[in-house]
């Protein structure tokens, strides 16, 4: 028996040579394209030698995880689009359980099931309510809730959807129900759901429960029993119904030296890829969609390099360094409408982010972010360079976050440099934290955030426009750098607080433009420890601007004993009280209504803008030349054009005009 099963491992071990896969192919030596290539079976089956070529034939799918193999290259051959490895199995034999629910049968195994869709579209579990949150009206630490209106239906079975702080929305079962009051499991399948305690006025919903599956695409899996529910509108005729049954699609347990090029990787229940002890994984012109966790998770990944290709629909997240990374790098991806969905995520801190990257040494550039529920970019540690990135519209879902994000609570770091990045739209989210409306009644969420200890961080050339607080958020922050930024329409341009342990120090804040609309503050102090604002730093040689009235206006808020509270101050008065800005300036721009206010942005080439314009130096601009990577508040300047005898008149080929 040994000699026998020595003999099958010979068999399946080869030797470096250029391998073909395909879905016509068998288990022959896989070195012919045409008459011998493997099947994905085969492939599966075998190791190849590590500097081993393993291509894939184009415009084909392969069900199942991909069994990958240390020192080998993964690409592709043949006419036609990326081949697809898929996690996705297509539901069939229904029965009607109830009305307009129907049921089949499905086994995941012992996890939990993350991942439909229903003719090509993610559907996420029903859920109650529909749309926002129902109020907690008092907890037993994370043990049980009582919810403060009725809930009309046995919830027991089902998971609550918990808002405990504004930065995390755990899971937990539910394993009693008792008319307002649900108990509640402290274990759950999607990551630690207790690290928060549960706040009372803050909100939750229901889901996972049959009585949440009330309309088209809602469905409820029942793991005990194997059976999947989902509501039709009619009938589930015509309906394409697909679930996730892999796990992960491709594992590497400190596996080293992998390559992808030019792969798609679809339908994944958890994860695309899953990096534990990886070393030197590569994926280039990689496409992830379609996953019911996180598209790249790594715990421990190192030279993990992501080049090209796109992300969309993954629940939780993008890419995900979970911890104890170094020299990762994320070039030139685009991710859209990644983690949305409240409650499809994994509970804690660290999740529904874009890109998310714990460890030293990380590159994220040239990359777009287009939609996400919290954090566009997050990244901790050491030489971290983040440049060259769009991101429009993040913490759509949770806040206490921002498009930009990093945290270095008690740990020092070095040469951290954010620069030429354009962001928008950072906007936040309050629904379910009704517990600090009292004094954060908005969407809490800067386009960039220095969180609690941020240190040695220079932000430079960056570009924001728009959100419900702030544009540059300094938390306990202390030896960063924010140079040459421009900053237009937030409540509070920039924002700083500082308390009694933790003062903000050794600060630069130089060669910045801060735009304002009517009502909106350039900056905004808040201590909680009287200390003076000329402590923290260098503030000057700034440019500030509020075209509507021309008077900027700036906020210190000294809540302390004694402080007096926040007051208001004009520019001359903030030089008096701040010690700082003293070779500031005021842009004398003028604007007739907030509306006349454009933000013009070039990336990731330049732009010009027609007409006659004028931007914060106050001249005037004639079809005004944008620079990749940058941005400008320009307002429209009117003109007259000359004619005579009702006819335009022209000079060289071009309009005479007089600005007026």
């Amino acid at each position: 028996m040994k000699r026998l099963l020595g003999l099958i491992l010979l068999f399946n071990n080869c030797f470096a040579a250029t391998y073909y896969v395909t879905n016509a192919g068998s288990t022959g030596t896989g070195l012919d394209s045409t008459t011998n290539a493997w099947s994905y079976a085969k492939h599966n089956a075998t190791v190849p030698a590590a500097g081993s070529i393993v291509l894939f034939h184009r415009g084909e799918t392969y069900v199942g995880a991909f069994a990958s193999r240390a020192g080998v290259t993964y690409g592709a051959y043949g006419a036609g689009v990326n081949p697809v490895i898929t996690g996705l199995t297509q539901l069939s034999s229904w029965t009607q359980f109830s009305g307009n629910i129907y049921v089949a049968d499905f086994d995941i195994g012992t996890t939990q099931l993350n991942l439909v869709t229903v003719d090509g579209t993610v559907k996420t579990m029903g859920r109650y309510p529909k749309s926002g949150y129902l109020s907690i009206l008092a907890h037993t630490t994370n043990t049980s809730l009582t919810s403060a209106t009725a809930i009309g239906f046995d919830a027991t079975g089902g998971e609550a959807v918990i808002r405990k702080v504004r930065y995390i929305l755990d899971r937990q079962p539910i394993t009693a129900h008792s008319g307002n009051v649900l108990t509640l499991g402290t274990t759950s399948l999607y990551g630690g759901a207790v690290s928060r305690s549960i706040t009372n006025n803050n909100g939750f919903f229901i889901q996972n429960n049959i009585s949440c599956v009330t309309q088209d695409g809602d469905w409820y899996y029942d793991k005990t029993n194997k059976k999947f529910y989902m509501y039709f509108t009619s009938t589930p005729s015509g309906r394409v119904v697909k679930v996730s049954n892999v796990d992960k699609l491709v594992t590497f347990n400190s596996k080293s030296d992998c390559s992808f090029t030019g792969f798609d990787w679809e339908g994944s229940n958890t994860h695309a890829a899953s990096l534990n002890g990886g070393t030197n994984i590569t994926f280039t012109n990689c496409n992830f969609y379609k996953h019911g966790q996180t598209a790249i998770y790594g715990n421990g990944a190192t030279n993990l390099t992501v080049t090209g290709g796109a992300f969309s629909y993954c629940l939780s997240g993008g890419v995900w360094v979970e911890q104890n990374g170094s020299s990762c790098t994320i070039d030139g991806v685009t991710m859209t409408n990644i983690a949305l969905v409240a409650g499809s995520a994994r509970s804690g801190d660290g999740t529904q982010q874009a890109i998310n990257i714990n460890g030293e040494t990380t590159t994220v550039k040239n990359s777009i972010i287009i939609k996400v529920g919290y954090n566009a970019i997050n990244f901790n540690g050491s030489n971290a360079l983040i440049e060259k990135n769009f991101i429009d519209s993040s913490c759509l879902v949770k806040d206490d976050g921002g498009a930009i994000y990093t945290y270095s609570k008690d740990v020092v770091v070095a040469n951290r440099i954010v620069r030429n990045n354009i962001i928008l739209h950072t906007l936040g989210n309050k629904l379910g934290a009704e517990s600090s409306a009292g004094y954060e009644n908005f969407g809490k969420a800067p386009a960039i955030y220095l969180d609690e200890g941020t240190n040695h961080t220079s932000y430079y050339n960056n570009y924001l426009s728009g959100g419900e607080w702030c544009g540059i958020f300094l938390s306990y922050s202390n030896d960063n750098s924010i140079t040459n930024n421009l900053i237009f329409d937030f409540p509070q341009g920039l924002s700083f607080l500082e308390n009694p342990s933790q003062l903000v120090r050794a600060t630069t804040v130089t060669g910045n433009t801060i735009v304002s609309k009517s009502g909106q503050l350039s900056i905004y102090f808040h201590q909680y420890v009287a200390d003076a604002v000329s402590n923290i730093g260098t503030v000057n040689n700034n440019i500030y601007s509020r075209p509507i009235d021309g008077a900027p206006s700036f906020t210190i808020d000294r809540e302390y004993s004694g402080g007096g509270g926040a007051v208001n101050y004009s520019y001359a008065n903030w030089l008096a009280q701040s010690g700082q800005d003293a070779s500031s300036t005021v842009s004398a721009l003028t604007a007739s209504n907030d509306s006349k206010l454009t933000f013009n942005y070039a990336y990731p080439i330049a732009s010009t803008v027609l007409g006659y314009w004028k931007g914060v130096s106050n001249t005037t601009l004639n079809v005004p030349v944008i620079p990749a990577y940058t941005a400008q508040v320009l307002v429209p300047v009117g003109y007259k054009v000359y004619t005579r005898s009702n006819k335009i008149v022209t000079r060289n080929g071009k309009l005479v005009v007089k600005v007026l």
